[in-house]
């Protein structure tokens, strides 16, 4: 296997009101917020005893991956063939950001006036010897680097005296239609300078909600591939929206993905950063893709291409992210065709 290089080094790592929420870091319990503490990542992101997955699983995200690869290559009306079962346009009508985070009642915080943690790139998520690999900025814009880290939220998690609440339930209206905000969260970092989104932790309105939500109450804003691209967008930067190099997703405890990677490695053990590295014509590449915590990437490329240009994947590394769970990582290369 062979290890993954970036030359030049531009990097792009993978939600939202209207504008960046300004606050002094209240006390609060961390757990509402998705990281349990400084140094402890969630339990499901600890690389131990992991089963392969099985065939039909195995199967299944090949087999995503492909169609992505194929729609990202493909005009968008092929595009449209294989994911809408008809003509048409793929692409996503959510293109005005900040406005439409505002619409839909998202709140963009600085994340790390929330918890400490999410600005934390080498002494928590422990990308920092991969980023350094890179080339590019190892550090958010707090201290001095080139990263905007993010918390999204689906409703208003602050009350009036500064302290945290659930994001859950607030009623809000859209188009003249009733909603009940979802409690989501997005932590997002976004480096436009070096090219680089960094997914840290996601959770969906649709994975937030309970059996008693009811399904019309969703936002229509709800897919990562347009949360990534709001924030893409928002993030000042004099380099063009375009200057995409790679997408990072960091502490992996989604099961489906930890299963998949199992067995792409087989009875090699997971190794530091560069880890084991695959081109996009490989099937262990392209389940990597067609993986849960991957997918939001290839839509963000297939959906926003008038945006972004004419991008493609070229290749994964997997890796072990040097943190407290010794959690896989992913880092996948993008480059202009």
């Amino acid at each position: 296997m062979r290890a993954f290089k970036f030359l030049a080094a531009l990097v792009l790592l993978e939600f939202a009101g209207a504008e960046i929420a300004e606050s002094d870091p209240p006390p609060f319990n961390l757990s509402s917020l998705g990281l349990p503490a400084l140094g402890v990542l969630p339990p499901g992101a600890l690389w131990q005893n992991v089963l392969e997955a099985d065939d039909d699983t195995w199967e299944k995200a090949k087999c995503k991956g492909k169609n992505i690869l194929d729609a990202i290559d493909g005009s968008d009306s092929a595009a449209a063939q294989l994911f809408k079962d008809g003509p048409g346009s793929v692409q996503s009508r959510f293109t005005s950001f900040p406005d439409e985070f505002k619409k839909w009642y998202y709140f963009v915080h600085d994340a790390a006036r929330l918890n400490q943690a999410y600005k934390e790139l080498d002494k928590f998520w422990g990308i920092g010897d991969a980023l350094r690999g890179m080339g590019v900025s190892d550090k958010a814009k707090e201290d001095g680097g080139k990263f905007h880290v993010y918390l999204a939220t689906h409703g208003i998690i602050l009350d009036k005296n500064g302290n945290i609440q659930d994001g859950a339930g607030q009623h809000y209206w859209v188009d003249g239609k009733y909603r009940r905000t979802t409690g989501a969260q997005f932590g997002i970092g976004v480096n436009r300078d070096d090219g680089v989104i960094m997914a840290m932790n996601r959770h969906s309105p649709v994975n937030a909600v309970g059996n008693d939500y009811k399904s019309e109450w969703l936002p229509e804003l709800r897919s990562s591939s347009d949360a990534m691209f709001g924030l893409w967008k928002m993030t000042e930067s004099s380099a063009p929206l375009s200057q995409m190099r790679a997408f990072i997703s960091l502490g992996i405890a989604n099961p489906t993905t930890k299963s998949l990677i199992a067995r792409v490695l087989g009875p090699d053990d997971i190794r530091e950063w560069p880890g084991y590295s695959f081109g996009m014509h490989e099937d262990d590449a392209r389940v990597l893709l067609g993986s849960p915590n991957a997918l939001g990437l290839g839509y963000l490329l297939i959906q926003h291409k008038q945006e972004l240009g004419d991008l493609r994947i070229i290749g994964v590394n997997v890796f072990e992210c040097k943190n407290s769970a010794k959690s896989a990582c992913l880092v996948f290369e993008i480059k202009r065709r």
